[in-house]
């Protein structure tokens, strides 16, 4: 005997027999990928990507009270609507990124939706 033509047919113990290699083969290919470096820690790429974030966002904060003197200079304007007007702009900047990598927006690990 041939055995059942559909997966739905299968015994619990025969879907079990077929579904135990391919889980070897997967075991075998992530500790292969392991053994070359290719895997991340989850935890450390948040940390990283979090410190980086921050970096990114403490520097575009701080970039219209280095800016402004220079540009208004340029523009014969006073500094202080200038700074307001480009404050108000990276702030908005700021928000609009944030919002766009807010777990809601369809960002998510595999597995793991909306972590």
């Amino acid at each position: 005997m041939l055995g059942p033509t559909s997966n739905s047919d299968a015994t619990p113990l025969e879907r079990l027999k077929v579904a135990q290699p391919a889980l070897k083969v997967e075991t075998q290919r992530l500790a292969l990928d392991e053994s070359k470096g290719q895997l991340l820690d989850v935890a450390a790429a948040d940390a990283s990507i979090g410190e980086i974030a921050t970096v990114l966002r403490d520097a575009l904060s701080a970039w219209p009270a280095r800016a402004t003197a220079s540009i208004a200079t340029d523009l014969g304007i006073a500094p202080d609507p200038l700074h307001a007007i480009l404050q108000q702009h990276i702030v908005a900047l700021l928000a609009e990124t944030a919002d766009r990598f807010e777990p809601a927006a369809g960002i998510h690990r595999r597995g793991n939706p909306g972590a």
